[in-house]
Order: C-alpha cells, then structure tokens, then sequence
C-alpha cells in the first residue's frame, strides 16, 4: 500500500548559519511527492496502514541518531534478479533497467543519457512503525546542508525529496531479504 500524504517537522539548532529561510510546510500535511529544506534536526510522519498510530523518520543531528536505514546499491550484482525487480514493481516511480546483464533500479522520471548514470542505483529508505512493526521502503533522497564558502557564500539549505513510500507485506517476501545481500 502507497502513503499518499505526510506532515514535516524541525526541531533542534541550527546546522549552519546562512540567512536563507526553511520552507514553512512544518505541521501542514503535504501529498507526496514533496521536497522540503532543512537546516536542523527533522521529522517526516505518516499515518501506519496497518495500525493507524503515526510513523516517522527523523535525523537528530545534536544526538547523531536517525532511525531509518538507507539501503544502497540495489541492483542484481548485489541481490537476486527476481529480487530486484519485485523491488521496482512496489513503486510507480522505478523501473528495473538491464545495463549490461545487470538490473539496476532507476527512477522513470528522470532523463537518462548514459549506461553510466543508469549504473548508479536509487538508494531507498527502509523504517517501521514502532508500534505494529509494518515495514515501510521509500524512495527518499536527502541532502545535507554545505556551509558558507567562497563559491556559495550563504551556504546551501539540506534538502529531503519525499518521492514515494509503500508498506511491506509479509505477502511480498521482502523485508528479510533487505537486511542480507544475496550477491
């Protein structure tokens, strides 16, 4: 099952310090996809399809935790070829593209000109509701906030692309084999 809305959060002190400004999305719900900025600690929360409490994955950067894993590398030199192209079929958003006898996850929305750039897997984003323990796969990419240089002298604002989500089922046979590569 898909997640289709989601609220953001911030919390904790500034990363960096710039004079650009955070989106003001924090407590609105937004309909994925969505981007936001960041330049502290944040939250994305959903609603849990299994048991309604509220999911979430959040980076503190003051206590260095997050409680989420990103899970790199996707592609069948990794994991099985059947494995990898369940993974695609979860989302609407990837395909399962062969570069050279290898499937390599990779966004259908984005224009890709060489083998080489196809090469480089989606990561996704893997976490679970604490209170029914439903396993959710995202394709979630963040980006952290640069400090002031001579090239970008107000710094660059961390950015969160929240893309798509689905829950796991224990139907599809998956949330054991994220854990374990099978190359």
């Amino acid at each position: 099952m898909s997640i289709k809305e989601g609220y953001i959060d911030f919390f904790g002190k500034k990363l960096i310090e710039t004079t650009l400004q955070i989106d003001k999305k924090a407590g609105q719900k937004l309909a994925l996809p969505f981007q936001f900025n960041f330049n502290s600690g944040w939250k994305f929360t959903h609603s849990c399809c299994n048991c309604k409490s509220d999911v979430y994955i959040s980076e503190n950067f003051e206590t260095k935790n997050k409680n989420f894993k990103i899970i790199p590398n996707i592609d069948s030199s990794n994991y099985d070829i059947s494995f990898v192209k369940r993974i695609a079929l979860l989302f609407k958003s990837l395909d399962a593209i062969n570069v050279d006898g290898i499937f390599y996850l990779n966004r259908n929305d984005f224009d890709y000109t060489f083998d080489f750039q196809r090469q480089s897997s989606v990561h996704l984003t893997c976490y679970y509701c604490f209170d029914c323990r439903t396993e959710y796969l995202g394709v979630i990419r963040i980006g952290y906030p640069l400090m002031p240089e001579k090239n970008i002298p107000l710094g660059k604002l961390g950015q969160v692309h929240v893309i798509e989500v689905v829950s796991l089922e224990a139907k599809d046979g998956l949330s054991s084999v994220l854990d374990k590569p099978a190359g």
